[in-house]
């Protein structure tokens, strides 16, 4: 176990309301910190209309009427003011991506034609896009339901049999989960960690 680094898959409970379940990325449009659900299930990339009028006054002219009706995944009609083409930094990449202005809840959705143009492959294990310019993009998952997340641990220790400690570990994503987790028991590796409390 000594010099060693161990990684150890943890369940984490409940996050916070303000997140519909699913595949989260953090981006910047324009310096201006945006959360994009990954939703290949949507057709268009959206940008609230919060996020869109947070942005200088200057890039509203650049906006391109709504002509057409848009439906969310239960039918119901979805108010969009236009579209408009943004420069979006994901990790150490900028893209040139075209956005439906829409009245959402998520500050931005990245749909089919952003992942159809600039995404090779999701790696959920990882939490990770590869992009077609091998980059990678950190995703996290958001909502109520339990994930399951990468747990390192900082400190090489010694843990006698039939007893328990607190360690501190890094787990990715760390600001959009609760302070609570539990690792799953693993036969194949000697130390046995029953609990992991975040500060």
């Amino acid at each position: 176990m000594k010099g060693e680094k161990h990684v150890r898959t943890g369940h984490i409970g409940e996050t916070d309301d303000n997140w519909d379940n699913g595949f989260y990325t953090n981006g910047l449009i324009f310096g201006f910190p945006v959360n994009f659900l990954i939703d290949s299930g949507s057709t268009a990339s959206i940008l609230s209309i919060d996020v869109y009028e947070k942005l200088p006054s200057n890039v509203w002219c650049s906006l391109v009427p709504n002509k057409s009706e848009i439906f969310d995944v239960n039918g119901n009609k979805v108010f969009a003011i236009g579209s408009i083409i943004l420069e979006l930094m994901l990790g150490q990449e900028i893209f040139s991506q075209n956005f439906m202005i829409c009245n959402i809840n998520q500050d931005g959705i990245l749909g089919q034609d952003f992942l159809l143009k600039e995404v090779s492959k999701v790696n959920y294990q990882r939490m990770v896009l590869h992009t077609i310019h091998n980059q990678e993009i950190q995703c996290w998952i958001g909502g109520k339901a339990n994930m399951i997340c990468r747990v390192e641990i900082k400190d090489n220790m010694t843990i006698p049999p039939m007893t328990s400690t607190m360690m501190p570990v890094e787990i990715p994503g760390v600001n959009h989960l609760t302070e609570y987790g539990l690792i799953e028991v693993r036969q194949e590796i000697s130390l046995v960690l029953h609990q992991v409390a975040t500060a």
